[in-house]
């Protein structure tokens, strides 16, 4: 069970190929310590706002006086990520896991590296991300293993929240999903361990290689 990371980004908007994270966050699987941070968007979106429209502050309170007030820029933010990551991880592979990471967190994540390797800023030894830390990455979606489980019902984080009686405290902030996600991600994997016969119900949660090739994630 080792080498496991939940990340969730709260964002200007749905498109994670335009918009822009304005929240980030990354907790290791059964670790206290976690890393958090609003960021900073590189441009200005809107005409009546800066930052967050009025649609996105509904959804998960986060407003433009926020921002300004705490955040600190991307590359900041993307390097304190990958430092937690390289301080916290083991030898072998590091699973990133993300609900609906494919088609939204991983592509924001994968981008928010590149961007900060592709930057004219100065690089030190103790500034560059590793591209051999890179290389180690995989990744799981757990709206698969969700879809994989319960192939008849809505599987959306908040309707699994729902299904499995998991409490988000804080949600659609980066850190409230993500504390919610490692809950259901080990209460499924619990689940179909025991739905496939694995005999110890934590099989998938300590063989993490295993779930990615079973279910083909």
């Amino acid at each position: 069970m080792k080498n496991i990371y939940f990340i969730d980004f709260e964002t200007t908007g749905l498109n994670p190929y335009h918009d822009e994270v304005i929240e980030l966050g990354i907790r290791k699987i059964n670790d206290t310590n976690f890393y958090t941070s609003l960021v900073v968007p590189e441009k200005e979106n809107g005409i009546h706002y800066k930052y967050v429209s009025k649609e996105i502050t509904n959804l998960n309170g986060i407003t433009d006086s926020m921002i300004i007030k705490h955040g600190i820029n991307s590359q900041e933010a993307t390097f304190n990520m990958y430092k937690y990551i390289l301080d916290t991880c083991e030898d072998g592979p590091i699973y990133i896991v993300a609900h609906n990471g494919f088609s939204f967190d991983f592509i924001f994540f994968r981008r928010l590296i590149q961007n900060y390797n592709a930057s004219d800023k100065l690089r030190t030894r103790t500034s560059s991300i590793n591209l051999d830390i890179i290389k180690r990455f995989k990744y799981i979606d757990t709206l698969h293993v969700a879809r994989y489980l319960l192939p008849n019902d809505r599987v959306n984080q908040r309707a699994l929240c729902g299904i499995f009686n998991v409490k988000n405290e804080s949600e659609h902030r980066a850190m409230g999903d993500v504390n919610a996600l490692i809950q259901l991600y080990m209460i499924m994997c619990e689940q179909l361990s025991y739905i496939n016969k694995k005999g110890d119900k934590t099989f998938y949660i300590t063989n993490t290689e295993t779930l990615m090739n079973e279910l083909l994630i």
